[in-house]
């Protein structure tokens, strides 16, 4: 069995990444770790391609299973004709985890074990991610630049410190997102297959795209997801920010002025 533990940002593509590496194989889990605390021990659900679960509104989701007493043996393995088949891959995915301590070395001995594992690290554009921050807070009526928080500023900031000087497999999302030989690059690195096959899916989680949620459902190549920073005015403290103008320019080749205009 295959092991990655992913961290990303909310709002970063990470969850459409996580869905991509599972669709490489067949058998294949997702955990969603909670790092409100200890990243280790506190899983919230576990994704199963043939799984569904009913939420507390009455609608039902597909591919999701809540993690109850310990592994379900389902996680583990697949039963097929009686027998226990090993699951292929296994991915644990890290939400706003604190690099500088939160992020596990080792895979966890919580976890069934592993013969290999990866830690990757889901970075999106500065002004992309911002632009999807603001969005996602508009659809829940908050105001006042809506999702623009100074931490989130300093948040991006520490994940592109270590992109850069990567102890991580890095996935620059939006290069994942255009480019099929950058996809290529990921899965030789990580010791995958060619497949993209959930390349045009957009999850449940998260409620989807900030922008479009999942109405791109199947096509997920169609959203302008390298455009969002045009959709939304950035408070002046974003387009101020001299270091993260810097590192995006360096993670992605292209940064916002101090006017938003583009620059290269």
């Amino acid at each position: 069995m295959r092991g990655i533990s992913l961290a990303h940002l909310r709002r970063s593509g990470g969850h459409a990444v996580a869905l991509w590496l599972m669709g490489h194989y067949d058998c294949s889990a997702l955990s969603n770790a909670n790092t409100w605390g200890n990243p280790h021990f506190k899983i919230t659900t576990w994704m199963l391609p043939d799984a569904t679960s009913t939420q507390s509104d009455g609608t039902v989701r597909r591919g999701l299973r809540s993690s109850t007493g310990g592994l379900d043996p389902r996680v583990v393995a697949d039963a097929v004709d009686g027998r226990a088949i090993p699951k292929q891959l296994m991915i644990v995915s890290y939400e706003d985890p604190d690099l500088t301590r939160s992020f596990p070395e080792q895979w966890s001995a919580v976890f069934p074990p592993v013969n290999t594992h990866h830690r990757v690290l889901v970075i999106r554009s500065f002004y992309n991610h911002i632009a999807s921050r603001i969005a996602y807070m508009r659809t829940r009526k908050v105001f006042a630049h809506p999702g623009y928080k100074p931490d989130r500023v300093q948040w991006w900031k520490q994940h592109a410190r270590e992109a850069l000087c990567p102890l991580y497999k890095v996935v620059a999302f939006d290069s994942w997102f255009h480019s099929a030989s950058y996809r290529r690059m990921v899965e030789e690195r990580l010791s995958l297959p060619c497949n993209d096959r959930h390349l045009l899916t957009v999850g449940s989680d998260g409620s989807g795209s900030s922008f479009d949620k999942t109405s791109f459902n199947g096509q997920a190549q169609r959203m302008d997801v390298l455009h969002r920073w045009q959709s939304v005015q950035f408070p002046d403290e974003v387009l101020q920010d001299n270091e993260a103008r810097e590192m995006n320019h360096a993670l992605f080749g292209w940064s916002l002025d101090k006017s938003g205009a583009y620059i290269t």
